[in-house]
């Protein structure tokens, strides 16, 4: 899809309509079965239709924070996130964190807790969200050891290992955005656009 014509639609059309746009983008490899995970950022007036839409698909949906104007969702496909939670390394990584091995519930609540606390200035950000995001966990690891420098790749994530692997999942990933984005010139709906 030519760029010129996507950034021409999102100029033209109304709030709602750009704002829908931007989720499909950002939620597209979850959206098309590539991903567990993902976070977005949606004006607070819209955040119960994008729920109500999720839920059609069985995609979940918790508010991790709340602000003035907007909220930062959090969207998973619980199945596929249990899966990759359940990973040794994942599981003895989010241990160091104060999470559970085995109470997935309590886990999100305490994740939402700790991105409330960021916002209130009381914590750093809590950088264990990347495996709450299914990003490799030796990244997520990587990143907080390196403090966001002397990474591989920048991509979707940070890479700091298996550089080809994550090239060729970033590339799948702008894939997906793009069958999203002529998806939504097309006129369907969040919830139209699951694989």
């Amino acid at each position: 899809m030519p760029k010129e014509r996507l950034l021409q639609y999102i100029t033209n059309c109304k709030d709602t309509k750009r704002i829908y746009m931007q989720i499909a983008m950002q939620c597209a490899p979850l959206l098309k079965g590539l991903k567990e995970a993902c976070i977005c950022i949606v004006p607070n007036q819209i955040c119960g239709d994008i729920i109500d839409q999720m839920d059609e698909i069985n995609i979940r949906c918790l508010e991790l924070y709340q602000g003035q104007d907007r909220s930062i969702i959090y969207l998973y496909k619980k199945e596929l996130l249990l899966e990759y939670l359940s990973n040794n390394e994942v599981q003895d990584f989010l241990l160091e964190y104060g999470y559970s091995t085995n109470d997935f519930d309590q886990n999100l609540i305490r994740l939402s807790l700790r991105m409330e606390a960021y916002y209130g200035k009381k914590v750093e950000f809590p950088h264990e969200i990347g495996a709450f995001l299914g990003y490799p966990i030796k990244d997520v690891k990587g990143f907080i050891k390196n403090k966001g420098q002397n990474y591989l790749l920048s991509g979707y994530w940070k890479v700091y290992q298996d550089k080809q692997k994550s090239r060729n999942t970033f590339k799948a990933f702008d894939r997906a955005k793009e069958i999203a984005a002529k998806e939504i010139l097309l006129g369907k709906r969040l919830s139209e656009l699951i694989v």
